[in-house]
């Protein structure tokens, strides 16, 4: 049937998925300086933050949710209470693991120039930008809170070869230098 498929005697729903939200468990409580870090070095919006209540001895309460978006690039974070998932074996900060267990990979129009604002912020880089054999531009930092960012763009060569696929035309080459006539 179109639009299922089959497991066995079972017809299965297809599902599709829209978009990818990673949220970010940030050592209290610097989730409000990851938000200022992630507006000023990719140019996040900020589009939602909930405090969460203040308790005895801080200064400002701690961030049970930040919500940032830049174009289709969405990002969740929080600071890490010590309560519910992040007991129970689900999201920690970098710290708690001493390190990181994924890289956030962004494809973007300029790295080298994230690159180096993110470097000049305060990131280590992991990763120089550098063009790579399988077609891109990529580098990789590990921002101030501890996660590693990949940045990405498609090396000039692959965007030729995507827009004559789509055209459906290959692209003149250049012509062979011509012998001169023999006298």
């Amino acid at each position: 049937m179109a639009g299922e498929v089959v497991d066995g005697e079972t017809p299965l729903k297809v599902v599709t998925f829209k978009s990818l939200h990673p949220i970010l468990s940030i050592d209290p409580p610097r989730a409000g300086e990851a938000v200022a870090w992630y507006k000023d070095v990719f140019g996040f919006e900020e589009v939602a933050k909930i405090y969460g209540k203040r308790k005895a001895g801080q200064d400002d309460p701690l961030i049970d949710h930040a919500h940032l978006k830049l174009g289709e690039v969405e990002i969740k974070l929080a600071d890490d209470t010590g309560h519910g998932a992040s007991v129970e074996g689900g999201k920690r900060p970098p710290s708690a693991l001493k390190g990181t267990t994924f890289t956030i990979q962004v494809e973007c129009s300029d790295p080298d120039a994230i690159f180096a604002k993110a470097i000049a912020k305060g990131a280590k880089a992991s990763l120089e930008v550098s063009d790579q054999d399988w077609g891109r531009r990529y580098g990789k930092f590990i921002d101030p809170f501890g996660f590693e960012w990949g940045l990405l763009k498609p090396l000039e060569v692959e965007e030729e070869k995507k827009v004559e696929a789509e055209n459906g035309e290959k692209a003149a080459e250049p012509e062979a230098p011509k012998e001169a006539a023999k006298e």
